[in-house]
């Protein structure tokens, strides 16, 4: 259609890369984007505010109504005060360059009300309304293709419910009052898509308006009708059955009078009798049936490594015969595209993706997308489900070619011999076609001038092949799937790339449903989750697996897993009898196209457990420096063998990953594995080290990590914040480094390594974590038989059982500390008394506890440690906080915190406050206690210690209690309890118990 005379609000990346533009989205999630960026709408509360003022955008808002929509009868004191607060931090976040107490562009203040103003350029909802009033004023003038158009783009503007994520309260009424706008506009655009034999165009936005009413009889109704009139009556049933059940089980009521007259007009749809074209003349019209892959459907149509044929001719919908004798020669319209997928399942937003592009199409040449992605991942299926839906649009004849990419032959299509099979389809006579492949270029783009065709080429190699044959002139759409990135078409050629990943878990679980049935999967519902793990959700292993199921029906599923279990290599469990069904041959076509050395660095990135990878970590596994290596990866991930999910991170998915490491095992040396391995150890090691050296002074350890060997890059973060970011990135690769060290019995980095990492786990609260880890280090230190180390090992593991709450077992641990006899070292001995001493304190044996931590003072002092001094200074004030002597508690924190501030240790100054502030809160001095609370809070978020963060919530909710302000205490009680159920910390039962009394 032609573009509106309004500016209309869209999501696309261009239109959000404009300098400092702002979008809003309520046709969905509650979502913000400003110059490309999404912005956080903020605490809940203040997006439930946000999100009732743009769904009433233009209308005040009474402050009655946004306390009613937060607190409804229970508002506090302060709430007027918050709402305020919230108006404010979100005028910033809108319009950040407005001054303070100016009036901004969007929110506005009116008498005791506020209002949200924007434009359509601004607002998806005020741009639906806009394209609805177009509608309307295009069907008062007759023209109903402009109103079709307007309905359809106004459609797509739709996301999902109103405001999802915030439908409580009093907002509820509004937000479904959208959703009841959405659910009329899709059977209006429904009835006349329908109408002008379009209904394609619709079957998108009424599937995501069926989805959310799923008792909305009229929507459904048009859902079913739509389907019906564009031939896809086997989906269009389904649905009415759907619904039906659905009526009968949850209401008890029979279909409505539409929806049983919707599936009336259905089963009495008479399909136009079929007719066969071929693309060369004189061919046998049986060679146009399509021979479904065996056992496989739904996602599983991968480039021709997953057909089991290659497509012939397809059975054409008939064409007008004056617009076929206008448009091609006697040989008829080409309906090359190969059957549609039969089980087709998710893919909504590439299907959505590619829509837009199509609606989008202007311009003097071919519009190009391209659908890239790895090996299996489905694109020729979602290439060709998505040429089926919009093959009506194409009058003049859809074109497609394998081109052999990445096939088991190695036999690459040439383009000179796709354009002759092009040409004869278009109904060029054989001995008229040119000689050269320039020549069949120009007799190619000659024929498509003028017309509308729609060309798939699938499974490209690379962008030179596909070059020759995209066409020149406006009107026909190209849409090319490969395992490359394709980079030279998009960047000289104008595609528009869709990049496809796996499945994600529902999407792989209906394909398992289609292929095996419902009740299968509910009845072994482990055996499906584990089935789509092993899978890694990639569609032609899912496919597989379905299909062993299906030809066994007798089988278990628990069999099938078992089966996969006992499988040498996950890719074992997924070979197939031939090579398109097998996944380690289409695999192997794809490595078979690297060069050296990337092929040898995809090799050993198999070798590497965790989840991720940087770019200096991958150098490492090599032996290369980073600018050796980054060239490397960005093969890799032009080839879709590795992505790059993150700026600078890299991942496989998991049988890619296994690939990988079967590669290693096959190809290279146990001595380049195991050097390889080592590597890539000593660069986390060593990057930790360096890391947690910047939280302050490092813990002293009797072993200290190897040095790195050759070839091994290490991080450096700059400072406290960039370590601690550096932590939070790397923490699960970290822990899966931990597993290979100690498989590889690396006693002393497995010691070294827990040492390094309890800094940070203990900041972060990762207690289960810290506690696996230190078990670790235990076995290690046994095995070494080194006191020193066993010292060192009970120590830390006993500090980690003391925050689990185990503490016979952590009071054990310090005893066989101490039953090794002294440390040579008397601050690490000091660290193990003090240790002792927290645990004695939480079993209430202050007195106990006491000589401890007196002991570990005069270590401390003996070691000249003013650090370690003034946590044992801290320690004895919060005995004698424990024991009721407030004012020697007062005593001892003061000169802790003044022995922290001249050491620079901000971790020790944190917990020293909140000390301070436990001890002015019971001698009555509520001002002070609530300073030394949030300065303690503020520094504790400042430096990222989550765990110590929701303690001193508690702490702050103690205190409010106690002041009688109880909406206070249970707003900080709450908050502590998320930090700690995010933690799956034992504590988040202590707030639990706060909060139910």
């Amino acid at each position: 259609m032609a573009e509106p005379a309004h500016p209309v609000w869209r999501d696309d990346d261009d239109l959000r890369a404009e300098a400092g533009s702002l979008r809003v989205q309520i046709l969905g999630p509650l979502r913000l984007w400003r110059g490309g960026v999404e912005l956080d709408a903020g605490p809940r509360q203040q997006a439930q505010v946000l999100a009732l003022l743009v769904a009433r955008v233009g209308e005040p808002v009474s402050t009655g109504e946004l306390i009613d929509l937060i607190w409804a009868d229970d508002a506090p004191a302060s709430a007027l005060n918050v709402i305020q607060k919230y108006i404010g931090t979100l005028r910033r976040l809108l319009e950040p360059t407005v001054p303070v107490r100016s009036p901004g562009r969007y929110l506005h203040r009116r008498g005791n009300a506020y209002v949200f103003t924007a434009g359509p350029d601004v607002l998806d909802l005020v741009s639906f309304r806009k394209l609805l009033d177009a509608a309307h004023a295009a069907l008062a003038r007759q023209a109903r293709d402009l109103a079709l158009d307007c309905y359809v783009e106004a459609l797509g503007l739709w996301k999902g419910h109103a405001g999802a994520g915030f439908v409580d309260g009093s907002a509820t009424p509004v937000l479904a009052a959208l959703d009841d706008e959405f659910h009329t506009v899709c059977t209006a655009a429904a009835e006349l898509a329908v109408s002008l034999r379009q209904p394609e165009r619709v079957i998108l936005p009424l599937q995501l308006a069926a989805s959310m009413a799923l008792f909305h009889e009229p929507v459904q109704a048009s859902l079913i009708t739509a389907l019906g009139a564009a031939g896809r009556l086997a989906e269009a049933l389904s649905v009415f059955h759907a619904v039906r059940d659905r009526l009968a089980e949850e209401l008890g009521i029979d279909p409505s009078a539409p929806l049983q007259a919707a599936h009336l007009r259905v089963l009495t749809q008479t399909p136009t009798a079929p007719t066969i074209a071929s693309t060369e003349r004189g061919a046998d019209p049986t060679l146009a049936r399509q021979t479904e892959l065996v056992g496989l459907g739904d996602e599983t149509r991968e480039e021709p490594d997953v057909l089991l044929h290659a497509p012939g001719p397809d059975i054409v919908e008939p064409v007008a015969p004056s617009v076929v004798a206008a448009r091609v020669r006697p040989g008829g319209v080409p309906r090359q595209l190969p059957t549609d997928v039969s089980r087709f399942v998710g893919r909504a937003l590439p299907l959505k993706q590619l829509d837009g592009l199509l609606a989008d199409v202007t311009g003097a040449s071919a519009a190009v997308a391209t659908i890239v992605g790895t090996a299996g991942v489905g694109k020729t299926s979602l290439a060709v489900h998505w040429a089926h839906s919009v093959a009506a649009r194409f009058p003049d004849g859809q074109l497609y070619a394998n081109l052999r990419g990445f096939d088991p032959t190695g036999a690459v299509a040439r383009p000179d011999e796709v354009l002759r099979g092009f040409l004869t389809a278009l109904g060029v006579p054989a001995q008229s076609l040119s000689a050269t492949v320039e020549s069949l270029v120009v007799q190619y783009r000659s024929e498509l001038a003028g017309r509308r065709v729609l060309v798939v080429l699938d499974n490209a190699r690379d962008a030179s092949q596909v070059r020759p044959l995209l066409p020149s002139a406006s009107g026909s759409f190209v849409l090319v799937t490969s395992r490359d990135q394709l980079t030279g078409l998009v960047a000289l050629d104008g595609a528009e790339p869709i990049a496809i990943d796996v499945l994600d878990p529902d999407e792989a679980y209906d394909l398992l449903t289609r292929r095996l049935g419902p009740a299968r999967l509910s009845a072994e519902p482990e055996a499906v989750t584990e089935i789509i793990t092993r899978c890694a959700r990639l569609p032609l292993a899912l496919a597989v697996t379905a299909a062993r199921a299906a030809v066994r029906p007798e089988l278990p599923l628990a069999g099938l897993v078992e089966e996969m279990r006992e499988a040498q290599t996950p890719l074992d469990a997924l070979g197939g009898t031939d090579a398109a069904s097998d996944v380690r041959s289409v695999f192997d076509c794809s490595y078979a196209a690297l060069r050296e050395p990337t092929a040898t660095l995809f090799r050993r990135l198999g070798l590497h457990l965790g989840p991720d990878l940087t770019v200096p970590a991958a150098a490492s596994v090599c032996g290369l420096t980073v600018a050796q290596v980054r060239p490397l990866l960005a093969e890799l991930a032009g080839a879709n063998l590795i992505g790059e999910h993150r700026p600078g991170r890299f991942a496989f998915h998991d049988l890619l990953r296994a690939y990988a490491a079967d590669l290693a095992g096959r190809l290279d040396t146990a001595d380049d594995r195991r050097r390889a391995t080592r590597r890539l150890i000593d660069h986390h090691v060593h990057s930790a080290d360096t890391a947690n050296r910047q939280f302050g002074k490092a813990k002293h350890s009797p072993v200290e990590p190897p040095p790195a060997g050759p070839g091994v890059s290490v991080v450096a973060p700059a400072d406290e914040q960039l370590a601690l970011a550096w932590f939070d990135a790397e923490v699960a690769n970290l822990i899966a480094v931990a597993r290979q060290v100690e498989a590889a019995e690396l006693d002393r980095h497995t010691i070294a390594y827990a040492a390094i990492l309890e800094n940070y786990l203990r900041r972060r609260g990762l207690i289960r974590l810290w506690v696996g880890l230190q078990e670790t280090a235990v076995r290690a230190a046994g095995r070494l038989g080194e006191p020193d180390a066993l010292r060192a090992a009970f120590s830390c593991l006993g500090g980690a059982l003391t925050q689990m709450g185990d503490h016979d077992g952590a009071i054990q641990l310090y005893q066989r500390a101490i039953d090794l006899g002294p440390d040579p070292d008397p601050v690490r001995q000091g660290g193990i008394h003090l240790g002792l001493a927290a645990v004695l304190n939480n079993l209430d044996r202050g007195a106990a506890a006491m000589a401890e931590i007196e002991r570990a003072l005069a270590l401390f002092r003996a070691g000249n440690d003013r650090d370690r001094e003034a946590a044992a200074l801290n320690d004895i004030g919060w005995n004698h906080y424990l024991t009721g002597d407030y004012d020697q508690a007062l005593a001892a924190c003061t000169q802790a915190l003044a022995l922290f501030e001249a050491v620079g240790n901000r971790s020790g100054q944190a917990y020293t406050w909140d000390s301070l502030g436990q001890a002015h809160h019971k001698l009555g001095h509520e001002d002070e206690a609530s300073a030394c609370h949030q300065r303690s809070l503020a520094m504790l978020r400042e430096l990222g210690h989550r765990y110590a963060e929701a303690i001193i919530l508690l702490h702050i909710g103690d205190c409010h209690e106690a002041g009688g302000r109880g909406t206070e205490a249970r707003l900080a009680w709450q908050e502590a309890l998320a930090v700690l159920d995010a933690l799956d910390h034992p504590d988040a039962e202590d707030a639990r118990a706060r909060l139910t009394r």
